[in-house]
């Protein structure tokens, strides 16, 4: 579920993520096993 207002974007989605590195954007970073709600909030400017 996601929401935009202006130049901010909320998402809000439940996740079962594995263990392991996670590249997104050009940036890799590793995250642990997860399971439960995700909250992102994504401004623009």
């Amino acid at each position: 579920m996601a929401y935009s207002k202006n130049a901010h974007r909320f998402s809000l989605a439940y996740v079962k993520q594995v263990e392991g590195i996670n590249c997104t954007g050009g940036v890799c970073r590793y995250e642990p096993a997860f399971s439960g709600l995700r909250l992102g909030i994504t401004s623009s400017f």
